[in-house]
């Protein structure tokens, strides 16, 4: 993902002391896209709004 050799997006997997598990993912460049924040346990999820 790459424009002119500069990246437009990240991806990353992030493993705390406890082993909890963290994804991150985010683009810079997504026509139509929606942005927010969605965090999901073993007991339920919950999701910011998207702002655009």
């Amino acid at each position: 993902m790459t424009v002119d050799g500069v990246e437009e997006g990240l991806m990353a997997v992030v493993e705390f002391d406890n082993g909890t598990l963290v994804q991150v993912r985010d683009t810079y460049n997504a026509p139509h896209s929606l942005s927010g924040i969605e965090i999901i346990g073993s007991k339920g999820s919950i999701s910011s709004p998207a702002a655009c």
